[in-house]
């Protein structure tokens, strides 16, 4: 169930400022037609805004044969200071479809090496810090296509002792976890034959110890494409192929200190920003009614500022910049309109929900949401009814920074990345989250 966390009302305050300057550099270029006068401009702020929760989908299940999707998988424990602790733990299985040959299917079993190899591709911490895991077997099948980062899975038993690792290794080298010859025992007959896709469950990859303020820790991520669980014996090797991972993500009390007047994006836990317009206002029912829109913009700027200033002291500490953001608006009335409709994407999980496409560009200093969209948006606000009631900002990761605007409307990959948006309505409204509206009166 999402928590819902109201944190202002900001009721009453509406920026309504006119500039005789070019218009046009609130933006890309003017969509509509507009009418004769001079062009002004509204920074109209929402007249509410909060925080909700909604874990984001971790899981993924790559199909068959050559699926290269980009993704990942999350273990360890961070401290960052603007989010306090955040756990991830990583699951991964694996095909059973791999050649055996000469020594793997003839060799003494107790001649027979087994490793899991993983090859870092996200880091979110101290690189000073000792990396140290534990990893368990996976009791059953677990269905891990899409899971919520809320999801947990059982397993049966440790395998072997703690590995240890250095926060700089993980940064660009292979890690190789040894599987006990306990584990080989039990499954050599899987491994030697057609059934280890059944038999073997898969593996859960753990934080082993607790950061603090004076070691942060770390979590790391995993590309599933390269994750690979190897078999060697004295003259052959067979590689197994991961084509499935989640991971579960979740906050664990609060930040050392909570900057005021900021609200707390974090990723994987799934905490975001919604924002809602009234539009029985008079700046829409009487100053803008009916006006000609040439260009409507919704944006919600980040505080990088607080943010670099919240590390600025530790240079060894890692965070990585957010490179995408996901929008999503709720339908004012699902009856009437859907998103089909009004050629938007419909959130799978929710019909009343649509996704907005975003400016790829605009990351990692601001989520924004297309030209486009936010004009006919705005539009239907000052000729019609309103389309939609709430819009929600999240975290969504991309696997390049030059993403496309198609992919925008897509989960990100996992992460546990926080961002903060500033609320101190004392502050510069460009600061804030606000609609831009581009109008030229009658």
């Amino acid at each position: 169930m999402d928590r819902w966390f109201l944190v202002g009302l900001l009721g009453g305050l509406l920026l309504i400022s006119t500039s005789c300057s070019d218009p046009t550099g609130v933006g890309s270029e003017l969509v509509g037609s507009g009418g004769q006068g001079t062009p002004e401009v509204y920074e109209v702020l929402p007249d509410t805004f909060g925080t909700e929760t909604s874990p984001a989908l971790t899981g993924l299940r790559l199909s068959l044969p050559n699926d290269n999707r980009s993704w990942r998988f999350l273990a360890g424990t961070v401290q960052d200071p603007l989010s306090g602790v955040i756990e991830a733990e990583g699951y991964v299985d694996f095909l059973g479809a791999a050649p055996r040959s000469g020594s793997i299917v003839s060799d003494p079993v107790d001649s027979l090496d087994a490793e899991l190899r993983l090859q870092p591709s996200y880091f979110h911490g101290d690189t000073l810090s000792t990396y140290q895991v534990n990893v368990f077997e996976i009791r059953e099948e677990a269905d891990m296509d899409r899971a919520p980062a809320d999801t947990s899975f059982e397993v049966r038993r440790q395998l072997g002792s703690t590995f240890s690792v250095t926060g700089r290794q993980l940064t660009d080298s292979l890690i190789t976890l040894p599987l006990p010859e306990t584990w080989i025992r039990d499954h050599i007959t899987s491994i030697r034959s057609d059934t280890f896709g059944t038999a073997v469950n898969g593996f859960k990859i753990v934080a082993a110890n607790e950061p603090s303020s004076a070691d942060r820790q770390v979590v790391t991520g995993f590309g599933l494409n390269s994750t690979r669980l190897r078999i060697s014996a004295t003259s052959d090797t067979v590689d197994f192929r991961a084509f499935k991972s989640f991971t579960h993500i979740e906050r664990r009390g609060d930040p050392q200190e909570q900057p005021e007047d900021r609200v707390l994006l974090q990723d994987g836990a799934g905490q975001g920003l919604f924002v809602e317009w009234n539009y029985d206002r008079p700046i829409f029912t009487d100053t803008l009614k009916n006006t000609p829109l040439n260009q409507a913009e919704i944006t919600a700027p980040i505080d990088s500022t607080t943010m670099q200033a919240s590390i600025a002291g530790e240079p060894s500490f890692t965070r990585p910049d957010v490179n995408g953001y996901r929008v999503t608006a709720t339908l004012a009335d699902p009856d009437e309109q859907s998103c089909n409709s009004l050629g938007l994407p419909q959130r799978p999980d929710d019909s009343g929900t649509c996704l907005l496409f975003t400016n790829t560009t605009a990351a990692p200093g601001a989520a924004l949401v297309s030209s486009e969209i936010s004009y006919t948006i705005f539009e239907r606000v000052l000729f019609e009814t309103p389309l939609f009631t709430r819009f929600r900002f999240e975290i969504a990761n991309r696997p390049s920074a030059n993403a496309s605007t198609q992919s925008t409307i897509q989960r990100g990959l996992p992460s546990t990345l926080p961002v903060l948006i500033r609320t101190d309505t004392s502050l510069a409204k460009e600061n804030l989250p606000r609609a831009t509206l581009v109008v030229t009166p009658l």
